[in-house]
């Protein structure tokens, strides 16, 4: 077996190498072993780029919406200041 394909969709293909000098190769003697390992959020990637953009216009949208209130505030504030004199 020259290609091994994992249930996540990633493909291992062997290849016989030129340097192999004992008369091995994928098919014949060889035993090749990977310690492969892919976490949940590793899926995809465009996926989690526009997951992650989102997320940062969201919390643009809440920093602009807390100054926002603040300038008003402030303003408030300043409005009432000049109406005491």
């Amino acid at each position: 077996m020259t290609t091994v394909q994992c249930p996540d969709g990633v493909t291992f293909t062997f290849s016989t190498c030129s340097l192999s000098s004992n008369g091995t190769n994928q098919t014949r003697g060889q035993i090749p072993q990977i310690l492969y390992y892919r976490s949940e959020y590793d899926g995809d990637l465009q996926s989690q780029l526009l997951n992650k953009a989102n997320e940062e216009d969201k919390n643009c949208s809440r920093a602009l919406s807390v100054v926002s209130a603040v300038v008003r505030a402030a303003k408030d504030l300043l409005h009432r200041a000049l109406a005491v004199d």
